[in-house]
């Protein structure tokens, strides 16, 4: 700031650019010694960081090339001092202000937040903060909280301000009290304690402290004195009088009361308050208009020397100082110095744009409403990516492009760049074509045909080896979710042929997995085993049954001895019916003379024996029991399982003893069921069966979008994967236009939620007023355009202009009145802010047919337009007289003034009369000089004075 020269007593405030922290006192104010009270504070870039490197970038030299990398700039930024800050950088969003609102446009890099609160609140704390390099707000967050104001000060006493917690703010809390103790001597009127109530009153009014009592006056022996009301008096009130009167043969002489005299008024200044002008008088001083300051003493008291106290107080318009000038940036206009009420506008050079406020104002504070704009340089243009497109074409500082990929591309990188001083935020983007990538081949077959390299609208076509049956879809789909339409089918081996039981058949032909044959037998022959199996991934379910004799059947009577250590015993049997044994066959014994094997083919109504072959015991599987034994352990014999409670079966729950003595399964395994894996929040599950093997299925509502498998299958009591989420689909914030808003968010950014849009005042939104999400995750549109609005053009001079809209976008046009034509546009288009055609002139124009003549020496002469096609011949004729000899009639006449030398230029058409009077018509041949013109007619060439040329020049009217 600079001072032609300061009073006592006036004050001068030092503020520090952003990012610099002062070193002293902010406040300094003239001493009566005419020096300052302190010493001059100073504006540091300081690191005062103990930690340097957790929040700040490299420490570098402004001005020093090479310092930063090129996404960075040097700048003073707070703790950090001098370092590289990433210019595209952002702070958090700041905390929402209880009971009260905040408001920034930016979060970048030297934005600002400003904080307001809601009434009665006051704001506590700073009221702008700014984005710092360590992508923090400076400052702390301010708080709203219901205060009392200090209730100020009760004269002749002393005020003591009791908090209930400590801190050093000048205002206090609900709760707070404040205690005033009057001056020894004065009485206390009122309370001496006010307490601060939660409506931010005080809950009494101050006290007063009223002056004491006088005792009688103590005089000489030759004085006296009388009370005008009464003879005699113990006490005295303040101002009371007393009249004194001297004894005879005395004169009074002396006990003249102090009076310090009444004050003036400062100019632009008033009296706030004022007691009286003897000792212990004050007055208090206060500026009457806003945006003055009060320089000197704000109350002064008479003193015992009767002489007012403090320096007398002047009302001086605030001063905000010059706030300078933006590097490559100008000012183009300064209204009144720099004085409360004036303003600076400001200006960037070319291709740089304004960052900020384009026009400050000084403040009744002492400060500008804004900091000084920054010129940022403009960006190049960005390009388009391949198989892509750009939205946008202003490339000025701050300004966005954004970027969308053609049908069948996805965008790798960000959608939008900024331009930050010159330079792009980020690259552009690429589009490459949406792939599901290879979704693999099945073990034991392969894919067959591919569509599209994987890519979207792509198929994938699969078959088996020979001897493998394909389970499963054959082709699958890439869709635009990059995900496959279904699973990768799987090649189950196929079966051998299962062959045919004797004296029977077997019915199918088909051995694939999950086939099926049938087994049947031969007329007077019963089936022993099952009558059907299926191929399960190369292996039969059951083993190929017997046909066996079905006239009689042997019925044994058992006893112990069949089984002993598993050995072929001998046991007695009954036939049921009697009949003669037609054939029989009987393998060689052991060397005790049992028999291996026999077989029986016919019946005899005597006793024989049965072979039984012995399996063994097949034991019991683990979490599970045997719940049915036939006949034993021998041949024939069977065993069915069961699994305990929350187990299944994985394998045969029925395994038979057989003839080659070997079960005919394995025992089966219990397998530990799962349990409810429950549904995923906003989605559902298909299938209710959690045993071991089985598999469950997901699916999401609508509106919402699977994170995760879509099924999980039980292994042995355990899922497969975890339970999927169900997540909203959401388009993500569109943005918000620069000069605009968003007035209304319906359902959170998600989609079929939708975002409306609205421009400031004086701008023009240009493009959809809202936005719908759609199930792509894609906003149905770009972010509009909020355009700036022009100004009135204007009204032709002899002309009208039609047209009473001045949005952007808006036209209008130009007419000019009767006989007179058009110069310039006949239309203009507001363009953001811009007319782009200049308001034309209505001059003019000669009517066809039509005599022009002008006045000079106070006679008329003509004046004809080699527009005006005519076949008639001219006359002059002295006075106010003229003829046109002419086969046209003359319709209109129009008086004009008389040309001038300048307009008389090689080419123009001329008429006049020649050097022997004649009257012609031709072109000059060169320009005029001051007196004549050489004039070219018909190849022949003539003087003329000026003083008879007539210059053709105008045109035909429309």
């Amino acid at each position: 700031m600079k001072y032609d020269s300061l009073e006592v007593g006036q004050k001068v405030t030092y503020t520090c650019s952003p990012g610099f922290i002062m070193e002293g006192r902010s406040t300094l104010t003239c001493a009566r010694t005419g020096t300052w009270n302190r010493v001059e504070p100073k504006c540091v870039c300081k690191r005062n960081n103990r930690e340097p490197w957790k929040f700040c970038k490299k420490g570098c030299n402004p001005g020093t090339a090479g310092n930063c990398k090129n996404n960075q700039e040097c700048i003073c930024d707070g703790d950090c001092g001098y370092s590289c800050v990433l210019k595209a950088l952002e702070c958090g969003r700041p905390s929402k202000l209880e009971n009260g609102k905040h408001k920034y446009s930016s979060r970048r890099l030297g934005s600002v937040v400003k904080y307001q609160c809601n009434e009665p609140y006051t704001l506590i704390g700073p009221k702008k903060r700014t984005c710092r390099g360590i992508r923090r707000w400076d400052g702390t967050d301010p708080l709203c909280k219901i205060i009392c104001k200090d209730p100020g000060n009760v004269v002749y006493s002393t005020k003591q301000l009791h908090r209930r917690r400590n801190y050093e703010e000048d205002y206090l809390e609900v709760g707070d009290r404040v205690e005033y103790k009057c001056f020894p001597g004065f009485e206390m009127e009122g309370s001496k304690d006010l307490i601060c109530g939660s409506k931010g009153e005080w809950n009494k009014d101050k006290p007063k402290c009223k002056l004491p009592t006088c005792d009688p006056p103590r005089l000489s022996d030759n004085a006296d004195f009388r009370v005008p009301s009464q003879k005699r008096k113990r006490s005295f009130n303040y101002q009371e009088k007393v009249l004194l009167k001297c004894r005879t043969g005395y004169y009074q002489n002396g006990m003249l009361a102090i009076n310090c005299g009444r004050l003036s008024t400062p100019h632009k200044a008033s009296i706030v308050s004022e007691t009286h002008t003897g000792f212990g008088g004050y007055v208090k001083y206060q500026c009457k208009e806003k945006g003055y300051e009060l320089i000197g003493s704000e109350t002064r008291v008479c003193q015992n020397d009767e002489q007012w106290s403090g320096v007398k107080p002047s009302c001086q318009i605030v001063n905000c100082g010059d706030p300078g000038t933006p590097a490559n940036g100008k000012r183009v206009h300064i209204t009144n110095g720099f004085h409360y009420g004036s303003s600076v506008k400001f200006a960037c050079d070319a291709n740089y744009s304004l960052e900020g406020s384009e026009k400050i104002t000084c403040e009744e504070t002492k400060e500008w409403s804004s900091f000084i704009p920054r010129c940022r340089a403009s960006c190049s243009n960005p390009g388009v990516p391949v198989n892509g497109e750009k939205k946008g074409d202003d490339f000025k500082h701050e300004k966005t492009i954004t970027f969308r990929c053609h049908e069948d591309y996805e965008r790798v990188g960000g959608e939008t760049i900024q331009c930050i001083d010159g330079k792009w935020s980020a690259k552009i983007p690429q589009c490459k074509v949406i792939s599901c990538g290879d979704p693999g081949t099945p073990k034991h077959g392969r894919q067959t045909k591919v569509g599209n390299n994987f890519s979207f609208r792509g198929t994938v076509a699969f078959q088996c080896n020979d001897g493998y049956t394909l389970f499963g879809k054959s082709s699958l789909s890439c869709q635009r979710s990059k995900m496959w339409d279904g699973d990768v089918p799987k090649c189950l081996a196929s079966c051998s042929d299962p062959g045919h039981p004797r004296y029977g058949i077997t019915i199918g032909s088909g051995f694939e997995h999950d086939s099926v044959v049938n087994f049947k037998c031969l007329p007077y022959r019963v089936l022993e085993g099952a009558s059907e199996s299926k191929c399960v991934n190369g292996r039969w379910t059951a083993q190929l049954p017997n046909c066996k004799d079905c006239n009689e059947s042997l019925s044994a009577s058992m006893t112990d001895k069949c089984q002993i250590d598993e050995k072929w015993t001998l046991c007695e049997i009954k036939l049921r019916k009697k009949s003669a044994i037609t054939a029989a066959s009987i393998q060689p014994g052991d060397d005790r003379g049992n028999v291996r094997n026999v077989r029986i083919s016919a019946h005899s109504d005597a006793g024989w024996v049965q072979i039984v072959v012995n399996c063994g015991d097949p034991g019991t599987p683990a979490n599970g029991k045997r719940v049915h034994i036939t006949n034993g352990f021998h041949y024939g014999s069977s065993v069915k399982f069961a699994c305990d409670a929350n187990y299944s079966l994985e394998g045969s729950g029925k395994i038979t003893c057989e003839e080659t003595k070997e079960w005919s399964s394995f025992v089966p395994r219990c397998r530990a069921s799962c349990s409810d894996p429950g549904e995923p929040v906003n989605g559902d599950k298909r299938g209710d069966d959690f045993k071991h093997g089985k598999t469950i299925t997901f699916r999401c509502h609508d509106d919402y979008e699977r994170v995760g498998g879509e099924t999980i299958q039980c292994i042995d009591g355990k899922w497969s994967a975890k339970l999927p989420q169900c997540k909203v689909i959401s388009c993500g914030d569109p943005g918000t236009p620069q000069h605009g808003r968003q007035t209304k968010v319906v359902n959170n950014f998600a989609f079929r939620g939708t975002v409306a849009f609205q421009c400031d005042d004086g701008y023009t939104l240009l493009g959809k007023s809202f936005l719908s999400c759609q199930r792509s995750k894609m906003w149905d549109g770009d972010v509009p355009k909020c355009l700036a609005s022009c100004d009135d053009p204007g009204h032709l001079r002899y002309g009208i202009t039609i047209g009473s809209g001045f949005e952007h976008d808006s036209v209008v046009n130009f007419k000019c009145l009767p006989y007179r034509v058009l110069k310039g546009a006949s239309q203009s288009k507001c363009v953001n802010g811009r007319w782009t055609a200049q308001l034309p002139n209505c001059k003019g124009c000669i009517i066809p047919g039509s005599a022009v003549l002008f006045k000079e020496g106070g006679k008329y002469h003509e004046w004809r337009f080699a527009s005006v096609q005519s076949s008639g011949e001219w006359e002059v004729v002295k006075g106010k007289d003229f003829k046109y000899i002419s086969k046209d009639n003359v319709k209109n006449v129009i008086l004009d003034e008389k040309p001038t030398v300048s307009q008389l230029l090689e080419g123009t058409v001329v008429v006049g009369k020649d050097l022997r009077g004649n009257l012609k018509k031709g072109k000059i041949k060169r320009p005029c000089s001051s007196t004549q013109c050489i004039i070219e007619t018909n190849g022949k060439e003539w003087q003329s004075e000026l003083e008879n040329v007539r210059v053709s020049k105008g045109e035909l009217c429309k």
